[in-house]
């Protein structure tokens, strides 16, 4: 059964699931009762779940279409009815996440969590991208959309950035130049130089005027060291900064994220300095912080590339099985962990296997180094070495 043609069937139980649709449009749907027996007893991964969730959210819009530009509230597992999106992205939100917990038994029938209307805010920017989910046939391919999917649901953000990026990297430096010399394969050569031979940001701001001067009228060089990082900015990855106990007991974050003082040893959190007033209106200044360099961005951004994608599948595809010992994925504790968590882990040869490294580490402080900065390092061992 084409799922267009089961949207047809599908308004009347919208109408009883609390508020999934557009506030004020209620009085469009009838209430006969929809068959939502999928929701619990279809898995996700199935085509009867996806042509079930392509119907509701299709039957939840003005235009009986996922691809609606409308906002609708979303039931998925975490936004539990609480924002307001696009009729697409609520679409893969029900096929990554699943429906939120007593969804069908809810028995208001008005507009859904009133008030709660941030996530509409927070997702203007939001712009639809071609569904490449289907393969010739006209059935869903799940697999690659389930795998995929979340790529899509990014938050305004972070799509704000790549959109940006992908500008700057199309943008011609002035008109009339090669193609090549884009606005930000001009600045990131630039900057290059800049790193290479010790510039100071004085002179690279001085450079920059003179160059614009030089060019033609309309070009987009930046004007200053400021504005050329802002343009590359984009590109880097986030670090978290994280406040710790002075005598490392703990880490400021979680259940401990607004605590003043160690819930351990009781010593301060913040620095007594002089120039703090007793109404605590300056900025305080944390005894210890931890540099953290969170792991998933960066391994998103290897599987990105090609050539680094086929690199981490190296010690399964590539690598000399030959009884010699070359590699960590030639020794016995590698293959007593694929034997071991073969299910869960080893049969799938995409996964990450890390070590953690560190320098001069002085965990017990029985050494007579004091040195404050100790780097722990994350090593991939799927790469060759």
């Amino acid at each position: 059964m084409d799922y267009r043609a089961h949207m047809s069937v599908t308004k009347s139980r919208v109408f009883n699931c609390g508020g999934f649709w557009s506030p004020g449009d209620s009085s469009r749907y009838p209430l006969d009762i929809m068959d939502l027996e999928w929701i619990t007893t279809a898995d996700r991964d199935s085509v009867e779940y996806f042509r079930g969730v392509t119907a509701l959210v299709a039957a939840a819009t003005n235009t009986n279409s996922v691809d609606a530009p409308e906002y609708i509230w979303c039931p998925c597992h975490d936004c539990k009815k609480d924002r307001q999106l696009p009729a697409k992205r609520v679409h893969l939100h029900l096929l990554t996440r699943g429906f939120m917990d007593n969804f069908l038994g809810e028995e208001e029938q008005g507009e859904g969590s009133a008030g709660n209307c941030h996530g509409h805010d927070a997702d203007v920017g939001y712009e639809e991208e071609e569904d490449q989910t289907c393969v010739d046939h006209g059935e869903p391919n799940l697999d690659q959309m389930l795998r995929h999917g979340e790529r899509f649901d990014t938050d305004d953000k972070e799509y704000h950035k790549f959109t940006t990026m992908v500008k700057d990297s199309k943008t011609p430096i002035y008109n009339g130049c090669k193609t090549e010399h884009s606005k930000l394969q001009v600045v990131l050569s630039l900057l290059h130089l800049k790193a290479s031979n010790g510039w100071s940001d004085k002179s690279f701001t001085e450079l920059l005027e003179l160059l614009k001067e030089i060019l033609p009228m309309d070009n987009v060089l930046p004007e200053s060291t400021y504005q050329a990082k802002k343009v590359i900015c984009l590109l880097g990855l986030d670090i978290q900064k994280i406040h710790a106990c002075l005598n490392d007991c703990i880490l400021y974050r979680g259940e401990f994220a607004y605590l003043e003082q160690c819930s351990v040893c009781k010593a301060s959190r913040y620095k007594c300095g002089d120039g703090d007033d007793e109404g605590g209106n300056k900025k305080r200044v944390p005894v210890k912080v931890v540099w953290y360099f969170p792991i998933i961005p960066r391994l998103e951004r290897m599987y990105a590339n090609k050539k680094h994608a086929k690199l981490m599948r190296w010690n399964h595809e590539e690598r000399k099985k030959d009884g010699m010992i070359r590699h960590p994925a030639d020794g016995s504790q590698w293959r007593k962990i694929d034997r071991k968590y073969e299910k869960e882990f080893s049969h799938d040869i995409r996964n990450v296997r890390i070590a953690l490294s560190t320098d001069g580490m002085n965990p017990f402080d029985n050494m007579s180094s004091r040195h404050s900065t100790w780097p722990v390092a994350v090593i991939i061992y799927n790469i060759p070495s």
